[in-house]
């Protein structure tokens, strides 16, 4: 888990680091799903250490504008399938799609996921959807999160790219979706009692 002196940056399109966490990204999926990756979302977040060394990279990308990757997977508007799963008008400007999570260090994915969420919330954004992998969709519930299933991620479903995907669709990629605020919520709770217990422990010292 990251510590308050961590950094957290959001890359666009225009950024002058831009290349470099394409990179990252690009080499963390090629190590995990031997996959070679070169189309990338338009915002990437960043969680830095106090060095300045990349900690965690996740990807998104919202609804009002473009299509989404993963609506290759959904039959229908991503709107309209989380309005029907939720039983509420759900519209386009208020979805963010994640993706391209990427990290080389242990604990950082829940606190990024923390900051991005906050930071997301404060634009108004209220719905997420995102792909994930049976490991991942584990580890979420595992923390109590609550990724609501809306169908599979079948590979047969996406359009011809550039991108190589290797055996990341033998990990159980499903589509997900979930409630910012509530998300938000249960990772508070998670990063302030993991800070509570580093500062107990710092006072065993």
């Amino acid at each position: 888990m990251v510590n308050s002196a961590s950094r957290f940056d959001i890359v666009t399109p225009d950024s002058a680091n831009r290349a470099e966490i394409e990179a990252y990204i690009a080499e963390r999926y090629q190590q995990a799903f031997n996959a070679t990756i070169t189309t990338f979302m338009p915002y990437l977040s960043c969680l830095r250490g106090q060095d300045d060394r990349l900690l965690s990279v996740c990807g998104y990308r919202p609804a009002a504008y473009q299509p989404l990757f993963l609506e290759q997977y959904l039959t229908d508007d991503v709107a309209d399938v989380l309005s029907a799963h939720y039983q509420q008008v759900i519209t386009r400007t208020s979805v963010i799609e994640f993706g391209q999570l990427a990290s080389f260090s242990s604990g950082t994915s829940l606190p990024h996921f923390y900051a991005l969420a906050n930071g997301l919330l404060s634009h108004g954004y209220l719905w997420c959807v995102f792909t994930a992998t049976g490991p991942l969709y584990a580890l979420m519930r595992r923390f109590g999160l609550d990724p609501h299933l809306l169908t599979d991620a079948e590979a047969s479903r996406l359009q011809p790219a550039t991108d190589q995907w290797g055996n990341y669709y033998t990990r159980m990629p499903r589509v997900c979706a979930g409630h910012l605020a509530q998300g938000a919520e249960q990772l508070e709770r998670i990063v302030s009692h993991h800070r509570h217990t580093e500062n107990a422990n710092a006072r065993l010292i």
